[in-house]
């Protein structure tokens, strides 16, 4: 049915030209330093209230770096995507992306691309995880941070709303990172948004802390080590809290510092978790 309503709107935008505001949407993304980071935007125009109307066909400008700037066309979805290169250094980086179309009208968006280290221990952690216990959350994470792990935040809508994400994560004192898009897979389908992305490319991206049990099994999947906290689950490694999390992983040789997390195998992630 939304399908429907949203072809009819389509037509009518076409039929009656596009009067609305650009909406430009830019998810944050990840990638290792000296690297390519895969990178995507949407377009779409506010039309009708409460709806908005996929823009295909234009042409979007990507800016990683000053003076270096790639284009690609939005599908018929709205959606664009490319690879961009970063710098040879970790940081948090902006990404500027513009539009201009043929009537003069412009849309700019600025997102962020987070290099981090493949050879040190990342963990990504789902937004309802989080919301769980924030305070306990903000803790141990600032203390993993402070031992130079990497935290990926994993959400749903959130994801969408990367300038108000980062506001949420900052007045709960938790530790700077990027907001992935996060779909809950029904069972037996894989993961998809942007958790396999950041896998391919960080080896070290070994652990994800979630709440959402059905998707325990296509973490595995990715050969990482699905977590839970309070909660028991036979794919999952279930862990008492966020406080025993950071303490198994703190004292863990295995884990913490650099490696070369391509020789790691998840059976002995688990047994570093579990020992």
């Amino acid at each position: 049915m939304r399908g429907k309503a949203l072809f009819v709107l389509t037509v009518l935008t076409a039929l009656t030209g596009c009067a609305g505001e650009y909406r430009l949407t830019v998810p944050d993304t990840v990638a290792a330093p000296g690297g390519e980071a895969p990178v995507i935007a949407r377009l779409e125009r506010s039309e009708f209230w409460r709806f908005h109307v996929p823009i295909g066909q234009a042409a979007l400008r990507f800016e990683a770096s000053p003076g270096r700037q790639r284009a690609a066309y939005t599908d018929a979805a709205g959606y664009a995507a490319l690879a961009v290169p970063v710098a040879d250094e970790p940081g948090e980086y902006p990404l500027h992306v513009r539009l201009q179309d043929a009537r003069g009208d412009e849309a700019y968006a600025e997102g962020r691309i987070f290099v981090l280290q493949p050879n040190r221990l990342t963990l990504a952690v789902s937004w309802a995880a989080l919301q769980a216990d924030p305070a306990e959350a903000a803790d141990a994470l600032a203390r993993l941070a402070e031992a130079g792990v990497g935290v990926i935040y994993l959400a749903g809508e959130p994801a969408r709303q990367p300038e108000s994400s980062r506001a949420w994560l900052a007045e709960r004192n938790l530790p700077p990172g990027p907001v992935l898009p996060w779909v809950v897979p029904a069972p037996g389908d894989p993961l998809t948004g942007g958790l396999p992305a950041a896998r391919r490319v960080l080896a070290g991206l070994e652990i994800v802390v979630l709440a959402e049990l059905p998707a325990a099994d296509a973490v595995a999947a990715l050969e990482m080590v699905p977590v839970t906290l309070g909660q028991a689950d036979g794919t999952a490694v279930a862990l008492l809290d966020w406080a025993s999390l950071a303490q198994r992983l703190l004292t863990a040789p295995l884990l913490m510092g650099e490696h070369d997390f391509e020789l790691i195998a998840p059976e002995d992630v688990r047994d570093a978790l579990t020992r």
